[in-house]
């Protein structure tokens, strides 16, 4: 299948499975999107992940209604980051140093471009 034929088939669920999706495969979902690409790396969201069936349903009238909030087994909020800006920036790379064991000034050309 070439990525426009898949793509193009998707659909939108009706209703979820009772099953519930194992740690397991949650863990490989999440880092899974822990490594996919994001500007310069920077990663602009929090990921937060609901279990609670009592949290997940007070969270249904702030969902426009869709009962799939409260009916799947985990919820997953993408809460993203609205001003994104040098401060940022500089603090991703800030932290990019410190982890590679490089000095700021040797990571310039990060936030030059």
């Amino acid at each position: 299948m070439n990525i426009l034929d898949a793509l193009n088939w998707r659909y939108a669920v009706k209703k979820f499975s009772d099953k519930k999706v194992t740690n397991e495969n949650l863990k490989e979902l999440l880092e899974a999107t822990r490594l996919s690409a994001s500007g310069y790396g920077l990663q602009p969201y929090k990921i937060i992940v609901i279990e609670s069936v009592e949290l997940r349903g007070k969270l249904l009238p702030y969902s426009f209604g869709q009962d799939k909030v409260a009916e799947s087994s985990h919820l997953i909020i993408f809460a993203a980051h609205t001003d994104i800006g040098d401060c940022t920036v500089d603090r991703y790379i800030k932290k990019h140093a410190q982890v590679i064991g490089k000095s700021i000034e040797q990571l310039n050309n990060f936030s030059n471009t």
